[in-house]
């Protein structure tokens, strides 16, 4: 099953052998207060280095995927899992770029006083 998802990454990726892992919030669409459900997906090869490399806590990401189907023997009984395994991901706002913005507003319009004998009225 193909999954598509505009997440926030909520840590900044774990690394292992050949890959990584990314912890993700997503809000939920008709909710009346702002909740948000979280789960983790996997990379590997050079998505994984991609997210390594550029993606970090709080930056907004989309990710597009597959969903596989786990099971294992956990003290003699069957556990069933579902992994989100990333394919592709693009970065779509980067937290700190966006209070370099904000920084950067404040300090144009601080430029921008105008006194009160500029003013022709």
């Amino acid at each position: 099953m193909k999954f598509y998802a505009i997440v926030r990454l909520t840590k900044d990726p774990q690394t292992f052998t050949n890959g990584c892992r990314i912890d993700v919030a997503e809000r939920k669409p008709f909710s009346k207060e702002k909740e948000s459900d979280f789960f983790q997906a996997k990379a590997f090869n050079k998505t994984a280095d991609i997210i390594c490399q550029f993606c970090h806590v709080g930056d907004q990401v989309f990710i597009e995927g597959h969903v596989t189907n786990n099971n294992y023997e956990k003290e003699g009984k069957t556990v069933y899992s579902n992994d989100f395994m990333i394919d592709n991901v693009q970065l779509l706002s980067n937290k700190r770029e966006e209070k370099k913005e904000e920084t950067k507003t404040v300090e144009r319009s601080t430029d921008k006083y105008i006194e009160e004998e500029d003013l022709p009225f």
